[in-house]
């Protein structure tokens, strides 16, 4: 594969640093005036490299917005928010029906991507529409009827000014050999193309997807798997998958990775569940979970031109971190009843480590491979496993610790990796709160909120009740130690360039940090 990031490889190698929690001092707090549907405990929220906030989410009825109205259509609408550097409102921009936004990112350019799902028909409006669509997508129809789920996922991208540019759809269909046996009758909710993520990098949008059915990427397919029950009728099995678009027109699309069950299946079925995706050096490093309560059929694992095949274990959950040429399938014991609290979140990499987030209900992943035992407290508790970014191999294993009591539960609802340390917010069916975890313990985090958005020096935090949105952003002092000089003759004629904190370039820096490189010189600079 193509090497996707040598600029920022070039510039991160350079420095070797050891993370400590950053501090975190209070700098505005803000809220919108929107009425959701429901409350929407992840929001994605994102800084632009130009350091403006980017919010999303979902309303129910129109609201005002930099002085400019924000349209729906129906119950469950999403919206995109823009602030400047100030906390200033820009403007907001809307995908009117019934869509909801799962991952969003930006380029060094401002423009904005976001993907999610959708049913029946959305219209993509601009910021300067005044309601008027400006591209419209139909999503998945059974029987020539629109479905009330949300089957389908789009890809859209946004200019700075929150202009719509593209749209792509990923709209599922049957397969085709289970419509001709005449035993297979899907609805909406069994036939479904789901988007879970999103990253930006190396002029491509990567995306996860579970998926059932077949669904067109480019010039070839993700196809689901299915069960024969009793001989009686067929019915979908989801499996999930990476794949990318290019930025410029969100074309090209290409199948970057396949986790599938090979079917067909008997009574019981094997399960595939939340996948996860980032990219270090354009090697994509994914995460999956797949299960079964009896002996089945091989997972096939499909990264580029490598091929292998895992075979699910009786009563045991396997995470497997899946790379380039490289495998690790970690096992964890658990019972072979439904398991309702084992569930990934995120990939972050940090460094030379990457860190696998999630939640678990009878031993931490990968421990058996750690050498530890990592217990929850409570029916479910929160964890990262920490992995090496270039051959995948196992280190610790941490968890939160919080007890909510044997009928309670954690999840994560979002991560941002903050001057090297991660922030991580989770929800719980009795207790929720916001963790840092610094690379080798958890601690209480300062502040709370359900979306996080990380810029150049501040950080974001969004949450959401039944009447409104509330914001709040925080500037931090760096805790980064350990900042190795290079050695290595210095051209001072060597162009200088810039970068922010997620390793994206910037032409023009204003006010915060950025990694400046200049020949074989790489420094952290504060600019004012």
């Amino acid at each position: 594969m193509k090497k996707l990031l040598l600029s920022l490889s070039a510039a991160v190698t350079c420095m070797g640093m050891s993370a400590a929690v950053p501090v975190l001092k209070e700098q505005y707090k803000g809220s919108i005036n929107v009425t959701p549907e429901t409350v929407t405990y992840s929001n994605p929220s994102t800084y632009d490299a130009q350091g403006n906030l980017i919010i999303t989410g979902s309303f129910k009825e129109d609201f005002s917005f930099a002085d400019k109205e924000v349209f729906g259509e129906g119950v469950k609408n999403a919206y995109i928010l823009k602030y400047d550097a100030t906390n200033t409102p820009k403007w907001g921009a809307s995908l009117a029906g019934s869509a909801e936004i799962k991952g969003i990112a930006t380029d060094a350019e401002g423009n904005i991507y976001v993907g999610g799902t959708f049913a029946g028909k959305v219209e993509f409006l601009s910021s300067s529409a005044d309601g008027k669509p400006a591209i419209s997508k139909e999503g998945l129809k059974i029987d020539g009827e629109f479905g009330s789920e949300q089957s389908s996922s789009f890809i859209a991208k946004y200019d700075k000014d929150g202009k719509i540019v593209e749209v792509t759809s990923f709209v599922p269909e049957s397969l085709p050999e289970l419509v001709a046996t005449g035993m297979y009758s899907p609805t909406a909710q069994d036939l479904y193309f789901t988007i879970s993520d999103i990253k930006v990098t190396g002029g491509k949008v990567y995306a996860t997807a579970s998926f059932t059915g077949q669904t067109t990427i480019g010039n070839g397919t993700f196809d689901g798997a299915y069960s024969n029950l009793f001989d009686f009728m067929y019915f979908d099995v989801p499996n999930i998958g990476v794949f990318s678009v290019d930025c410029a027109t969100l074309g090209t699309a290409e199948i970057v990775a396949k986790m599938e069950l090979t079917g067909p299946f008997a009574d019981t079925t094997p399960s595939l569940s939340s996948s996860v995706v980032t990219v270090k050096d354009g090697q994509v490093i994914g995460g999956f979970i797949m299960s079964t309560s009896e002996a089945t059929n091989a997972v096939n694992v499909e990264i580029g031109s490598y091929k292998t095949s895992l075979t699910p274990t009786v009563g045991v959950v396997d995470y497997v971190i899946v790379k380039d040429g490289t495998v690790s399938s970690i096992k964890k014991a658990t019972s072979e009843s439904l398991i309702s609290y084992d569930s990934l979140k995120d990939l972050v990499i940090n460094g030379n480590d990457v860190y696998m987030v999630g939640s678990f209900d009878t031993a931490a992943p990968a421990a058996e491979a750690a050498a530890a035992t990592v217990a929850p407290v409570g029916k479910s508790d929160i964890f990262v496993a920490k992995f090496g970014a270039a051959d995948l191999s196992v280190g610790q294993i941490y968890a939160n610790g919080i007890d909510e009591g044997e009928n309670g539960s954690e999840k994560v609802s979002s991560t941002a990796l903050v001057d090297g340390a991660l922030y991580i917010n989770t929800i719980g069916s009795k207790v929720g709160g916001s963790y840092w975890f610094d690379g080798t313990a958890f601690s209480m985090a300062p502040a709370t909120g359900c979306g996080i958005a990380v810029g150049n020096g501040v950080m974001a935090l969004v949450s959401s009740d039944a009447t409104k949105v509330d914001y709040q952003t925080y500037t931090y002092e760096s805790k980064q130690t350990g900042i190795t000089d290079i050695e290595a003759e210095f051209d001072p004629n060597a162009p200088v360039e810039y970068f922010n904190l997620q390793g994206i370039r910037v032409d023009n820096p204003e006010n915060g940090l950025y990694i400046r490189r200049q020949g074989n010189k790489v420094e952290k600079i504060l600019v004012k």
